[in-house]
């Protein structure tokens, strides 16, 4: 009985979900598109699943305390995940995010997915309600709590510098997906 939006700007990726991974779900409408334009639509939905972050780069006209603003007024249980915003364990970048979502949602919390010496990857939630886990995936990820610091700035659409402090990381990573997968990971087809 649920139903899902599913919005991407590149319409391979929409083939892919819709022919690969959710082919048998029922209730799932795909759109090619924004995902802030699409946000604009006079609909309401429970939740928002984020994902946009690539290799080196991630929209960021989607990580800003407007954006945030935008989708909070679209939410009708308050509750988003952006999953995998990615920096340097301690940096700048994740401590933005963390204020940028704390300066719109009353409850935010952010788990470690992928720590490395040079990266982490951050799954955050974020609500004016209860951000409660249920107590199995609570006890999972107790120990993986990320702890902003103090090195985070609110990003808005006019300073968004997020892309320019992860230049390092991003080229980085796109060479070690080059040197494992070959320059067909990158080739549009």
């Amino acid at each position: 009985g649920r139903t899902f939006d599913v919005v991407d700007i590149d319409p391979a990726v929409i083939r892919a979900a819709r022919e690969d991974f959710v082919a048998d779900v029922k209730g799932a409408t795909f759109h090619v598109g924004d995902g802030r334009r699409f946000l604009r639509r006079e609909e309401t939905w429970d939740a928002c699943l984020l994902d946009v972050v690539s290799t080196e780069v991630m929209p960021v006209h989607l990580s800003t305390v407007e954006f945030l603003r935008e989708l909070k007024a679209r939410l009708a249980h308050g509750v988003h995940q952006d999953d995998a915003v990615r920096g340097e364990p301690g940096g700048r970048v994740l401590d933005s995010f963390g204020e940028t979502m704390r300066a719109v949602f009353s409850n935010v919390v952010g788990y470690t997915a992928h720590e490395t010496d040079e990266t982490t990857n951050v799954v955050w939630l974020a609500s004016d309600g209860s951000l409660e886990l249920p107590e199995l995936v609570d006890w999972a990820y107790r120990e993986r709590v990320y702890a902003c610091g103090d090195r985070g700035i609110e990003l808005t659409d006019d300073f968004n510098p997020v892309n320019e402090w992860n230049a390092d990381i991003g080229l980085k990573l796109r060479r070690e997906l080059h040197e494992r997968f070959g320059r067909a990971v990158f080739e549009v087809r």
